[in-house]
């Protein structure tokens, strides 16, 4: 997973951010995200949508939610401390 998330930035490294946000006049409020009352703004980052699409893969493949029920139930999540 990580080189598929390495070779967008290989692609990219010398794309500038005027490009980007010149091709894409919704970028600013598509790449805002607001939650828990704090605001996120990525529009002035190097992040394409296909960016966005691996790291949500790779944060499905961690399986978030598993960890988060294991952690709120009796589960041992980590390992240090399994006999």
């Amino acid at each position: 997973m990580w080189k598929a998330l390495t070779e967008p930035h290989q692609r990219r490294r010398n794309l500038h951010l005027r490009r980007l946000i010149a091709s894409d006049p919704l970028r600013g409020e598509r790449l805002s995200v607001e939650a828990a009352d704090l605001q996120l703004d990525y529009p002035t980052n190097r992040l394409t949508d296909e960016t966005i699409a691996l790291l949500v893969q790779l944060a499905g493949e961690c399986r978030p939610v598993e960890s988060i029920d294991a952690m709120s139930s009796s589960a041992t999540n980590n390992v240090a401390e399994r006999s």
